[in-house]
């Protein structure tokens, strides 16, 4: 079984449609990857991070995909990392390779305790009782949030990579480390974020979604600077909302391009209760968050294959051309 089916076969109790429970999938891998992975020329990278909206009416099964993507997401932590300072460097010129492996270690914890502290707060009796969870390798924005409280999210969700890069001038490699600030979305009702300042939520989105830097100047918060920003969203809507509050200078704005809006208009089955999990549903559950985990720590360009390029350029001309089964206006 490849792992899209280890994903269907594990949510197959769940009664919510199967492009909503395809697309979660989609979702949940690029969520994962982040700012991490690319594919495309260096010098105009593109990234994997995906806006989707499942949409369709209550009770159709938005939310249980967007639960069980979310809980997924959730179970990968950072580990607190060994001691390290930059005393412990080694010479570079002696060893490289050791110094590189600690530079990534330093970098971990130091990531690891700003992590901590954002998330745990900075009140005396928090401090005092040291209670906070363990922070998540792919931070994830709250359900209920402001434009302000998201910007300073995404700012504080900043991490780095270490790894080794190969210098012209010197022509050998050397240590490097990439910094990112990756945020996710899982909402059951987007409802919930445009609330206030839609425009500005807006204009947030169509930087995140490009992967590019964005900055906010506040009141009276000082300055929210976001660097190499990267932004994966996944909610819930019904057509109800989209028709209210998605006016014309909304879609006009560019958000709608970027979105895939996955519609649905009934449930795929009507059982009275979700059954519970057999042995290979478990197995396979057990699978997909074994394999997320690795995602979680994935860095690097990728490469297509000759067949895989060969079809997409394809798919792509075909796309272009306009050819599409449903022509209604509408739908434009």
């Amino acid at each position: 079984m490849t792992n899209i089916d280890k994903w269907k076969k594990y949510m197959d109790g769940f009664v919510s449609p199967d492009c909503y429970i395809e697309f979660g999938f989609y979702y949940m891998i690029s969520a994962c990857l982040q700012r991490r992975v690319w594919c495309g020329p260096d010098h105009a990278p593109v990234y994997p991070n995906l806006y989707v909206i499942l949409t369709g009416e209550p009770a159709v099964g938005k939310g249980l995909v967007i639960k069980q993507v979310a809980t997924i997401i959730k179970q990968h932590k950072m580990d607190n990392p060994k001691e390290f300072t930059t005393k412990n460097l080694p010479s570079i010129p002696q060893n490289m390779e050791t110094y590189a492996k600690v530079e990534a270690e330093v970098l971990a914890k130091e990531d690891y305790e700003n992590a901590v502290k954002h998330e745990a707060g900075n009140t005396q009796e928090k401090e005092k009782q040291k209670i906070f969870e363990k922070p998540l390798k792919v931070p994830v924005a709250a359900d209920a949030t402001t434009y302000e409280a998201l910007t300073r999210s995404m700012s504080r969700a900043y991490r780095r990579k270490s790894y080794m890069k190969f210098d012209e001038v010197n022509q050998k490699n050397v240590p490097a480390s990439y910094g990112h600030s990756s945020l996710c979305f899982c909402l059951e009702e987007i409802s919930s974020l445009f609330r206030k300042k839609t425009e500005d939520i807006v204009n947030f989105l169509l930087v995140a979604y490009d992967c590019g830097d964005y900055i906010y100047d506040t009141k009276t918060q000082g300055t929210d600077k976001i660097r190499k920003c990267c932004l994966n969203f996944f909610g819930g809507t019904t057509p109800n909302f989209m028709h209210r509050s998605f006016n014309d200078a909304l879609i006009n704005e560019g958000f709608s391009s970027r979105c895939f809006f996955i519609f649905a208009s009934a449930n795929r089955k009507r059982p009275l209760w979700i059954p519970e999990l057999t042995e290979e549903q478990k197995l396979c559950y057990k699978d997909i968050v074994e394999h997320t985990a690795k995602l979680c720590d994935l860095f690097g360009h990728v490469e297509f294959t000759k067949e895989a390029n060969e079809y997409l350029e394809m798919w792509w001309e075909d796309f272009q051309s306009g050819n599409r089964p449903k022509t209604n206006i509408k739908l434009s």
